[in-house]
């Protein structure tokens, strides 16, 4: 099926829409989650405080963390209702069933670079349409050809001279010096121009899928990085067994638990971003 330039964008522009909801759930899911981690390891300090285990400096300590991640999750759960809506009204704001819970993005697969600059030339609407006005103007150019050729006529003719009279064929010839000289010209000029235009997006469209490749190869490895680091293991579970186990205290647990909150939005942010790039190196093999 052909697509315009127009529709590729509006395709592109949901199917971004989609990635940015993904991205939001996996965030908030993960948010929730520790969120449930430190409501639990509150309560278990407020028994604490009770009996004198637990300072009340430490009690407020978690009582911030809790707050702050509550404030987050409200944060991206209001983005999230906001991403929805816009995706709904490229729908005609008629509501879509299940995108409120997309949280795995679509399996694609990173091709070679060659692949896609291929695919670029044979189906990029833009490009294609700059091929279009080449081959008119090229015929354009062709009609002017031809308009300076000399142009033949041939009738019959009646002359009558001192008396006589002569009868015959009559061959006339006209030869267009300047005529078409104009229209040749331009001719020539919009064929020159349209091949510039073709040759400018072309090599603009090339280094831009050729800088996209490059980012999507890069981050491919940093998302192996962090999900060896992160994935692996369950860091909180093996934080909380070493705060319960007296092996650290609860400030260094907090300065602990950040870090790895830290690393694991870094993920959620490299895999949103990889597969940004690879739904529009793959924008033609997703039509």
């Amino acid at each position: 099926r052909s697509y315009g330039k127009q529709q590729i964008e509006i395709l592109m522009q949901a199917q971004n829409l989609c990635l940015e909801i993904i991205c939001l759930n996996r965030r908030i899911a993960f948010e929730q989650r520790i969120l449930a981690n430190l409501d639990s390891l509150y309560t278990k300090s407020m028994k604490g405080l009770e009996y004198g285990e637990i300072s009340i400096l430490d009690t407020n300590k978690l009582k911030i963390e809790r707050l702050g991640m509550t404030q987050s999750i409200a944060g991206n759960q209001t983005l999230l209702e906001v991403k929805i809506k816009e995706l709904e009204a490229l729908n005609g704001n008629i509501a879509l069933d299940g995108v409120r819970t997309l949280a795995d993005y679509p399996h694609q697969t990173l091709r070679a670079l060659p692949d896609y600059l291929e695919e670029m030339k044979a189906i990029d609407p833009e490009l294609l349409q700059i091929g279009s006005e080449i081959d008119a103007s090229n015929k354009q150019v062709s009609v002017s050809k031809m308009q300076n050729l000399p142009k033949f006529s041939l009738g019959y003719r009646h002359v009558n001279e001192i008396g006589d009279h002569f009868n015959g064929v009559g061959v006339g010839v006209s030869i267009p010096v300047f005529e078409n000289r104009g229209k040749s010209k331009a001719a020539k000029a919009q064929a020159i121009a349209s091949q510039l235009a073709f040759d400018n997006a072309l090599n603009n469209r090339s280094a831009e899928i050729t800088s996209q490749h490059g980012k999507a190869v890069a981050m491919g490895e940093q998302l192996k990085g962090y999900r060896d680091a992160l994935e692996k293991c369950n860091n909180i579970e093996i934080l909380d067994k070493a705060l319960y186990g007296g092996q650290i205290s609860l400030i260094n647990y907090l300065l602990e638990l950040r870090y790895f909150i830290e690393a694991q939005n870094a993920l959620i942010d490299i895999e949103y971003d990889y597969n940004s790039i690879l739904t529009d190196l793959n924008r033609y093999t997703n039509l």
